[in-house]
């Protein structure tokens, strides 16, 4: 019993942002500012360009608030991941040299494609909710006419009793059924 309210605690501490959520946040940010700062030092180009390319998620994390925060970082990240992946590595083929970096960042089809990658990540972000609800809309409706249907069967084998409220049924007792006079 103690564990749950302990492990209760904890997830309420992460919703409300209390200091023990806070802390538990602080030793990732750590790692990743100390991954990029090892990167700078050995591969400065490929730190540059990383940088570069992931700024829509850093915008990201420095103006998303609210709900589900963290999700919608990882989708971002991955998508905008996705753009600068593949120029990171040609970038590193290339000898990582900072002639190679000024080559890539003049390009503007790499800017497009590293850019264009997060748009998607942002656009299905946006999008994935309202398909999401139109989807669960679509079928709702559809099992709405299932039970209307099942309803319509119901009332023309047993009659209009089967539709009466719940309260006048109670105090009339069920209805037998009209033909083999089962359920009273």
């Amino acid at each position: 019993m103690a564990k749950k309210a302990i492990k209760k605690d904890k997830s309420t501490a992460a919703k409300t942002g209390s200091p023990a959520a806070r802390k538990r946040g602080r030793g990732r940010h750590f790692f990743i500012y100390i991954l990029v700062g090892v990167l700078l030092m050995l591969s400065p180009p490929i730190a540059a360009l990383l940088i570069v390319g992931l700024l829509p998620t850093l915008t990201m994390l420095l103006a998303d608030t609210g709900a589900y925060k963290s999700l919608r970082l990882n989708a971002m990240f991955a998508f905008n991941l996705a753009g600068v992946l593949p120029f990171m590595v040609q970038l590193w083929d290339a000898g990582a040299s900072m002639d190679g970096f000024k080559t890539l960042a003049g390009d503007l089809t790499v800017w497009a494609i590293m850019y264009g990658a997060a748009f998607v990540g942002a656009t299905m972000l946006w999008l994935g909710p309202v398909l999401a609800a139109a989807a669960q809309q679509i079928l709702n409706g559809e099992a709405a006419r299932r039970v209307e249907k099942q309803l319509k069967l119901l009332v023309e084998e047993w009659g209009d009793d089967v539709i009466r409220s719940s309260a006048a049924q109670d105090k009339k007792g069920a209805p037998s059924h009209p033909k083999t006079g089962a359920g009273r």
